[in-house]
């Protein structure tokens, strides 16, 4: 099945473009086929930031993330 995410990236591990991090609560990973838009993958690297996405989910209910974007902020 395929879900998708929303709020701030946090605690994030890996090294890009494999990266994981949680996401309310949910858990979403990142390889070398995410699309990342208006932002990078090291944006999301560092942690913090407002993303959303979707992906389908493996059998732990994992995320595998095709696409990532920058939700966008009042900045």
């Amino acid at each position: 099945p395929r879900a998708d995410f929303s709020g701030s990236a946090t605690g994030v591990s890996g090294r890009c473009p494999n990266l994981t991090f949680t996401v309310s609560g949910r858990t979403v990973v990142t390889d070398k086929s995410t699309k990342f838009k208006h932002l990078s993958c090291d944006d999301v690297a560092k942690g913090g930031q407002p993303v959303s996405g979707s992906g389908p989910t493996d059998s732990s209910g994992v995320i595998h993330a095709d696409v990532v974007e920058k939700v966008k902020g009042d900045d």
